[in-house]
Formats: structure tokens, sequence, C-alpha cells
């Protein structure tokens, strides 16, 4: 799977995105062309609930999904994003399938 990360990132979270959207895309890989993945933290220093991740899933067929979670931990908001993703995915290939 083609995944590309930008923003505000460290090795082990890049580490954490890469396996939980391997995890959660996996049984639809044959229709994700690539994933796009933006890390921000939009308060920096101030804390809060600042951090944010956006999901860009890219599938076959000119077909996007596209997934913003927010929250105090990065790793925890990749990991609700990558299963929302999961989730939104399987419903966006079921209606493809269902219009054929």
């Amino acid at each position: 799977m083609n995944v590309r990360i930008l923003g505000q990132t460290s090795d082990a979270l890049n580490e954490v995105v890469n396996a939980r959207l391997d995890a959660a895309l996996n049984q639809h890989e044959q229709w994700v062309e690539r994933v796009e993945v933006r890390l921000t933290d939009e308060n920096a220093d101030r804390g809060g609930v600042d951090k944010n991740c956006r999901l860009d899933v890219f599938l076959k067929g000119s077909m996007e999904v596209f997934i913003e979670e927010r929250g105090t931990d990065p790793f925890a908001v990749v990991s609700a994003a990558a299963d929302r993703a999961k989730q939104a995915v399987g419903r966006k290939i079921a209606r493809a399938r269902d219009n054929r």
C-alpha cells in the first residue's frame, strides 16, 4: 500500500501509522491506490484536544474516502482514524459493487 505521511511526526508515530493502516485496510488492498496522512498539532505547547489526523484514501474507480480524527494523544488519534477508515472504505466498496 502506498502511504504518504505529511506533517508533524516521529519514527515511532510513522511505524504506528503504517502498521494501523496496513491492519485496517489490508482486506481492501486491491481497491486502495494510495493513502495520504496529515498529522498536525494545532495548539502546539498549549495542550488540549489539538492533535489532528486526516486520512485521504484514494480508491480505484476515482472513489475517495476522507476521515478526520481529533484528540489529545497522536497515537490514539491515528488508531481511531484507521478504524474509521476501515469501516468507511468497506461501505464505499459495498456501494460501488451494488451499483454495478
